[in-house]
C-alpha cells in the first residue's frame, strides 16, 4: 500500500498493512479482497481513512473536542470512540434516538473508552445538518471540532482516496459497499477511466445513493461535467434483498457463515455481507475482467455469535 499521509498519528497506532486475499469463486471465477479489516483490532475497515484528514484539521485548528454523530450500532461510533483512547483525545457522539435502558455493544464499547456520550430525539437528529445544529454544538461543547455522520465530508472523502495505492490499478473492476457513499465517491476520483467502481449501497433506492455520491463529487470537483463524467464510472446497486439499511435474516447470517468457513473471510451483515450476497447470488458483477473488492471492515456490527 502506499505510504499513509498523517505520519504522526500513524506512528501512535499499530496499523497492519492491508493484505491482498485471492478467492476462488469456482464458476463466479476470482476475486481479490483488499482486507481494511485486518488493519487494527479495533480501527479498522474504511473508518481511520475518513477520520485521519479531519483529526489532523482538529489539531491544526487547536479545537479539544471532536464532536461526531451516529446510531446505536454505528461503526463510525464504534471507530471514533477507539482512536479517540488511543489519541487520548476528548470525543463526544451525538447519538440517534433516546437513551435506550439496554445499552447496544457499540455503546458500551464507546462508553468504555470514555466518550462522552449525547443522547437526541430522532427527530433533532434529522436536523444533524443544518446550521442551528451546529450552532448548538458548538455553544454545548466549547473548542468543538464538528464531524458529520460516517465521516462523510470533504476530508473523509480525501481520507478514503488513500485507500487506493499503485497495485489497485491493475484490475478492471472495485467493488464497495456503501452507507454515506463517502468512500465510494473517494474511490471514483481515484479510478482509472478504463475502470468501473461496483457501488453496493447499503440502503434502499439507487438514485438516493447515487444522487449522494454525485454531490460529494461536485463538492470536490466544483464542476458538474467533472462530477458526471467521472460518476459514469459507477454502478450502483441498491439494498433490496434484506429490508434496507442494518436489516438481516438468518439467511444472511448463514450466507456470511459459509464465506467464513470455505474462504476464511470474515464479512458483516450490514455492508460486505450483503455486497458479496449480490455479487454471488444476485449476479450483480462484471461478466468479465479482473476483480477488487475493497473490505471496508464494519465486523463489530456483526451478532456475536455469528462465527462461534
Amino acid at each position: 500500500m502506499a505510504k499513509m499521509q498523517f505520519t504522526d498519528l500513524n506512528k501512535k497506532i499499530n496499523f497492519q498493512l492491508p493484505i491482498y486475499d485471492s478467492l476462488n469463486l469456482d464458476e463466479n471465477g476470482k476475486i481479490v479482497v483488499k482486507r481494511f479489516d485486518r488493519l487494527h483490532p479495533t480501527i479498522n475497515g474504511n473508518k481511520w481513512f475518513k477520520l485521519m484528514f479531519n483529526l489532523e484539521e482538529m489539531n491544526r485548528r487547536g479545537a479539544k473536542k471532536f464532536v461526531t454523530f451516529g446510531g446505536a450500532y454505528s461503526n463510525h461510533i464504534h471507530a471514533t470512540a477507539a482512536v479517540a483512547k488511543e489519541l487520548g483525545i476528548h470525543a463526544v457522539g451525538i447519538i440517534r434516538g433516546e437513551e435506550p435502558k439496554d445499552y447496544s455493544p457499540t455503546l458500551l464499547f464507546a462508553e468504555e473508552c470514555g466518550m462522552e456520550l449525547c443522547f437526541i430525539s430522532r427527530a433533532d437528529y434529522e436536523e444533524r445538518n443544518s446550521e442551528e445544529m451546529k450552532a448548538w454544538v458548538y455553544e454545548k461543547w466549547e473548542s468543538a471540532f464538528l464531524v458529520p455522520e460516517g465521516g462523510s465530508n470533504y476530508l473523509g472523502m480525501n481520507g478514503a482516496m488513500q485507500m487506493v495505492s499503485e497495485e489497485d490499478f491493475e484490475f478492471d473492476h472495485w467493488l464497495v459497499a456503501a452507507g454515506t457513499g463517502t468512500t465510494a465517491a473517494g474511490l471514483l476520483v481515484q479510478s482509472k477511466p478504463h475502470q468501473k467502481v461496483w457501488i453496493y449501497s447499503a440502503l434502499k433506492g439507487e438514485n438516493y445513493m447515487r444522487n449522494e455520491i454525485r454531490n460529494k463529487l461536485i463538492y470536490f470537483f466544483h464542476d458538474e461535467a467533472a462530477a458526471d463524467e467521472v460518476l459514469e464510472r459507477a454502478v450502483v446497486f441498491s439494498e433490496d434483498e434484506f429490508g434496507g439499511y442494518g436489516k438481516f435474516n438468518d439467511r444472511l447470517i448463514e450466507f456470511v457463515q459459509e464465506i467464513n468457513r470455505t474462504h476464511q473471510l470474515p464479512l458483516d451483515v450490514v455492508y460486505t455481507g450483503k455486497l458479496m450476497h449480490a455479487f454471488l447470488v444476485g449476479n450483480k458483477k462484471p461478466n468479465e475482467g479482473s476483480v477488487l473488492m475493497f473490505h471496508t471492515g464494519g465486523l463489530q456490527g456483526n451478532p456475536k455469535t455469528i462465527f462461534d
